[in-house]
């Protein structure tokens, strides 16, 4: 089974659960670590997320944006589909982990400008704000 649907499926099943899906991607993370960047584009080149659609947004819009991330990195134009408005979160959406630290937090504004400020441009285009991926690569 492709990576990618292995990831989805995970996320259908375990996506109300925070921790399960911090571990999903950091599994992926780590996945990507070992592979070329020929194995990259070859893994992320095919629009799986249309029949995922059901699922949250925000992880939807994560493996779309990380789609489109890598073909930057890799200086290769990314596949037309990573623009489709239907990958793009209605509101500025932060991760959870901001979310969770914001609530304990007296400055938590300043916090999100600041995060906002630093988050790869190919999540914030979709108004979702993650400041790193691929952080094992």
């Amino acid at each position: 089974m492709n990576r990618i649907i292995e990831c989805l499926e995970f996320i259908k099943k375990f996506q109300d659960d925070p921790e399960r899906m911090r571990n999903i991607r950091s599994s992926l993370d780590h996945d990507l670590k070992y592979m070329t960047s020929e194995e990259m584009i070859d893994l992320f080149k095919k629009e799986y997320y249309i029949d995922y659609m059901d699922l949250p947004i925000e992880h939807i819009v994560y493996f779309v944006a990380l789609t489109e991330y890598i073909y930057n990195l890799n200086k290769i134009e990314p596949p037309e589909w990573v623009n489709k408005e239907i990958y793009i979160i209605p509101t500025l959406t932060y991760t959870n982990a901001t979310e969770k630290l914001c609530e304990i937090m007296k400055s938590s504004e300043k916090f999100k400008e600041l995060k906002l400020e630093s988050a790869i441009p190919e999540f914030v285009k979709r108004n979702y704000v993650i400041c790193d991926v691929m952080s094992a690569v």
